[in-house]
């Protein structure tokens, strides 16, 4: 159940706030000040804050700059307030939004669902296992992007190894797919980049149809090499197996 922290110093809008987002299915709980909406923020780890602009002790804003800058924490936030223009210097903040008091409970309910909703996908995302894929083949490539995509993972893909290594720096990717005949040297020169150079213990997979040509590298650690062509059992198996996922090949 997701979790909604109002916070308010009039008594009877606490008492709305706690109808409406208990019959919509939301936990509720709420504070007066700006102490209280501290203590029970860090001990209840709502989902959403809703603010009101002024009470004591700082008001919304001080609470949310308090969350955002001490806490380091980009919980999302709802001001309801009748006076928006106080709070120029937050809204602009990621996942805050203002609504100007007096409003019905069906405007309070959709922007509470889209704040949540939004920052549940937000933590979804965060959670992915990053793969970078290097290939020539655009249609390998695109393969990738579907299978491992649909098993949960975040494709990033590459062309050649310069590109390769641009891209391993941008994204820092928990493990790397490799062919080995590409322009700029193929994999295997962008194996000895990250081992050698950059001291890098990215896990890696060489995927290509001529493993013998990789042996010697195949026997460093956290390094795979599969042959091409590839099903997806194979290939997402060998990937939770390196990254030591529930799943993983034996």
């Amino acid at each position: 159940m997701q979790k909604i922290l109002a916070v308010d110093d009039d008594a009877n809008m606490l008492e709305f706030y706690a109808q409406i987002l208990n019959e919509a299915g939301y936990g509720f709980v709420k504070a007066s000040d700006f102490a209280s909406a501290i203590e029970v923020y860090t001990g209840e780890k709502p989902d959403l804050i809703i603010l009101d602009a002024d009470f004591p002790g700082g008001g919304g804003r001080a609470v949310i700059t308090f969350i955002r800058e001490t806490l380091e924490q980009k919980t999302p936030a709802l001001f309801i307030t009748g006076f928006p223009d106080k709070l120029a210097a937050v809204a602009g903040l990621d996942n805050i939004t203002m609504l100007k008091k007096p409003l019905g409970p069906s405007a309070i309910l959709e922007a509470v669902a889209r704040l949540v909703n939004s920052a549940a996908i937000g933590k979804a995302q965060a959670g992915r296992k990053k793969i970078l894929a290097v290939d020539d083949d655009l249609f390998i490539l695109e393969l990738y992007k579907g299978m491992l995509g649909d098993a949960g993972f975040e494709v990033h893909t590459a062309e050649d190894s310069l590109s390769a290594m641009s891209r391993f720096n941008e994204v820092k990717p928990d493990l790397v797919i490799l062919d080995v005949d590409m322009p700029g040297g193929g994999g295997q020169k962008v194996f000895e980049r990250l081992r050698k150079t950059m001291l890098s213990t990215t896990p890696i997979i060489f995927a290509t149809g001529t493993p013998e040509s990789v042996q010697g590298e195949a026997r460093a650690s956290a390094v795979s090499v599969l042959r091409k062509p590839l099903t997806p059992q194979t290939l997402i198996g060998e990937i939770k197996r390196l990254l030591k996922m529930e799943g993983g090949a034996a």
